[in-house]
C-alpha cells in the first residue's frame, strides 16, 4: 500500500467510494452527528485531493493542476468570496479536501477542518447557498473529557482554549481522517489519535488511541506540527508551550489497521538535555520519495558533533523507523540557543533534484543535499561571525534582504520559465527566487506590502507550466487573503480583508475554489459565475428519500477569542 501523498496529488481524478450512514449517533470516543443533505457535486478536470500539509509530503506548496484559476480572472471583479461556513471554534490547521465522496445516493466534494473546541467537520465544497449546515461534526468532548484553556497550561498564544491544532492527514486508500486531539480527562491532559470515515465522521475501529511513550509529558509537550502519512505510519512531532517547564522534541509513529492503532517508533531530540521543539510555526515534518523523514529542531541543547544525542537548532534526517541517519546544524547553534533565534520556527522543503530548503528566526535561507546534510563545524568566535554565509558546509546559504524572522514553509514551484521559490518572512516582502542545481538566485521579485507578524504561509496553483496561470495565494495581518501573479509579485492580483484570522495557516486552492480557515469560520472563494468549473456528465442520481430539516451546528462559534498573539508567539515555540 503506497502512502505517497505527494503522487496522489499529482493525480487528476480521485474516486473514492465509501458507506455513509446518514443518521445521528454517538459512539464512546466521541459525540457525533450527520447533517443530511441533497446537494450532488462531480468530478471535474482539476478536481484534485489535497490529503496533507501544503499539498504533499515534500510540503512543496504548489497545485500545479489548477485548470479554472489564471492570472486573467482572479480580480475583484470575476473572483470573490461565496459562502462562509461558521464552527465552533478557532481553525490552526490547514483545510483538506477529497473530491467525490459517496453521501449516499449522491456525490460531492467535501473540504475538512477541525477546531480548537476539539471537534472536526466536513463541509460541502461547492455550496454557495445560505445552507450552512455541515456533512457532518464530530466532536471529541465526550465522556467526561472538557476542553484544555490556555490558563490550564500558562500559555496564551492560543486562546482561549485548546483543542485540535495541527493539521490533520487524509488516507484515500481506506477513506480515513486522521487527526490529534487534546483535552482533560480525569484531570490528566490527553492527546487522542483518531481514525474518522470520511464521509461520515464516525470513529473507525480500534479509534481512538491516547497518545503517550515512556518519559513523554503531554502536560508540557505541544502537537502543534501537522502530521506525515508516510511509509504506512501516522508521524506525529511535538514542541512546548510558550518554552514553559522541561520539554523536548518528539516525533512519535503509529501504524493502523482495522484492529486500531499500533505505537511504532519514537525520537526524543533532547533526551540527554532539554528543550529542541519541533514546532515549525505550524507547518509539517517532510517525508522524500524514498520514506525518509526530516525535521527541523528549536533551542536546545547540542552535542551531536561531540558523540551525544541532543540536536537543538539542527535539520535532521530519519529512517522510517526514527532513527537519525543525518543532520545539519549551522556553526551559530549556540548563538541561536543564547538568543531564542531557533532554527526550527520555519518548517523543511524537499525539492525535486533531493534538496533541502528551510529557514528560521535569523533569517538565513539554507540549501542541503539530502544525501550529505553537512553535519556541524565549529568555527572561532561564532557569535561574531553570524552574518558569514559560507562557514557552514552546506550547498548555499542566503540571508534575507532585509533578515527577517522566517515562520513558514519555503514554496518550491516549477512554472513557465523554470524552478521558483518563495519566501515569506516577518515585517518584510514575500520575496521569489530562481532555482537550479540547489542554487537560489535573487530575488527577482517581491510584493509591494510588507507583512506583519507571521509574514504569511503562501502557495502556488498553476495549470502545469502554462504561463499566465502561476497564482502565489497568502493570509497575512490583519486578516487578507491576498493573490500575486507567481512569475512577478510586484502584480497583486486580488486582496480582500475577511476579519479575524490566524497565524501560519496556509489558504488551500483546488478545483477553481480558495479554502481559508480563520477564528471562526471556514470561508470558501471562486468564479463569481452562475456556472461552476465544466463538470462532466453527472453520474445517474437515485431520488433521494425525503430528509428532515438540517440541524444548526451544535455548538456556537467561541465569542472570546484573542486579538494580538505575535508576542508570545515569537517569543516561544507553540
Amino acid at each position: 500500500m503506497s502512502f505517497n501523498t505527494r503522487l496522489l496529488q499529482r493525480c487528476a481524478v480521485l474516486s473514492i467510494t465509501c458507506l455513509c450512514l446518514l443518521m445521528s449517533f454517538s459512539k464512546a470516543s466521541s459525540i457525533h452527528t450527520v447533517f443530511a443533505s441533497t446537494h450532488a457535486q462531480n468530478t471535474t478536470n482539476g478536481n484534485v485531493p489535497v490529503l496533507t500539509y501544503k499539498y504533499d509530503n515534500q510540503r512543496t506548496g504548489e497545485n500545479t493542476n489548477e485548470t479554472h484559476l489564471n492570472v486573467a480572472n482572479v480580480n475583484s471583479k470575476q473572483f470573490g468570496r461565496l459562502i462562509s461556513y461558521p464552527v465552533d471554534g478557532q481553525i490552526y490547521a490547514q483545510p483538506l479536501y477529497v473530491p467525490n465522496v459517496k453521501i449516499g445516493s449522491a456525490t460531492r466534494n467535501l473540504v475538512f477542518v477541525v477546531t480548537e473546541r476539539d471537534s472536526a467537520y466536513a463541509f460541502d465544497a461547492d455550496r454557495t447557498s445560505t445552507e450552512i449546515a455541515p456533512i457532518w461534526q464530530t466532536s471529541f468532548l465526550d465522556g467526561g473529557a472538557t476542553p484544555i484553556s490556555a490558563r490550564d497550561i500558562n500559555c496564551t498564544n492560543v486562546t482561549p482554549i485548546l483543542g485540535v491544532t495541527s493539521t490533520p492527514v487524509i488516507d484515500s486508500a481506506t477513506n480515513t481522517l486522521f487527526l490529534v486531539s487534546y483535552a482533560t480527562e480525569n484531570n490528566a491532559f490527553i492527546y487522542k489519535l483518531h481514525a474518522l470515515d470520511l464521509a461520515t465522521g464516525h470513529e473507525k475501529s480500534g479509534s481512538p488511541i491516547s497518545v503517550h511513550r515512556t518519559s513523554f509529558n503531554s502536560s508540557t509537550e505541544r502537537q502543534r506540527a501537522g502530521l506525515l502519512l508516510a511509509n504506512g505510519r501516522i508521524y506525529l512531532a511535538f514542541g512546548s508551550f510558550c518554552d514553559h517547564t522541561t520539554y523536548h522534541g518528539w516525533i512519535l509513529s503509529y501504524s493502523y489497521n482495522r484492529s486500531g492503532f499500533h505505537p511504532r517508533n519514537s525520537y526524543n531530540d533532547t533526551p540527554t538535555g532539554r528543550e529542541g521543539g519541533i514546532w515549525s510555526g505550524g507547518s509539517a515534518i517532510a517525508a522524500d520519495q524514498s520514506g525518509n523523514i526530516y525535521a527541523m529542531t528549536g533551542n536546545g541543547t547540542f552535542n551531536l558533533n561531540q558523540g551525544g544525542l541532543d540536536a537543538g537548532d539542527s535539520f535532521l534526517k530519519f529512517d522510517p523507523n526514527l532513527r537519525m541517519v543525518d543532520y545539519f546544524t549551522p556553526f551559530n547553534q549556540s548563538c541561536l540557543a543564547a538568543k531564542d533565534q531557533d532554527l526550527g520556527s520555519g518548517g523543511p522543503l524537499i525539492t525535486p533534484g533531493d534538496w533541502l530548503i528551510g529557514g528560521g528566526k535569523q533569517g538565513h535561507m539554507y540549501v542541503m543535499n539530502t544525501h550529505n546534510l553537512g553535519h556541524f563545524h565549529a568555527v572561532a568566535n561564532p557569535c561574531g561571525q553570524q552574518g558569514a554565509t559560507n562557514l557552514n558546509h552546506i550547498q548555499q546559504e542566503l540571508v534575507l534582504n532585509p533578515m527577517r524572522a522566517i515562520f513558514s514553509t519555503p514554496v518550491y514551484w516549477h512554472g513557465s520559465h523554470g524552478d521558483y521559490v518563495f519566501v515569506a518572512g516577518v515585517k518584510t516582502h514575500t520575496q521569489a527566487f530562481t532555482f537550479s542545481q540547489g542554487h537560489l538566485s535573487g530575488p527577482i521579485s517581491a510584493t509591494p506590502e510588507i507583512f506583519d507578524y507571521s509574514g504569511g504561509n503562501p502557495v502556488v496553483s498553476s495549470d502545469g507550466s502554462t504561463p499566465d496561470t502561476g497564482i502565489l495565494w497568502t493570509i497575512v495581518a490583519p486578516g487578507f487573503l491576498r493573490a500575486y501573479d507567481a512569475t512577478d509579485l510586484s502584480h497583486e492580483l486580488y486582496s480582500n480583508n475577511f476579519g479575524a484570522y490566524n497565524i501560519f495557516v496556509p489558504p488551500v486552492v483546488t478545483n477553481g475554489k480558495v479554502f481559508v480557515a480563520t477564528q471562526d469560520s471556514l470561508k470558501i472563494y471562486g468564479l463569481l459565475t452562475s456556472t461552476p468549473p465544466a463538470p462532466p456528465t453527472p453520474e445517474p442520481q437515485l431520488t433521494p428519500p425525503n430528509q428532515p430539516a438540517q440541524p444548526t451546528p451544535t455548538a456556537p462559534p467561541d465569542q472570546s477569542l484573542q486579538t494580538d498573539r505575535a508576542n508570545t508567539w515569537a517569543k516561544g515555540k507553540p
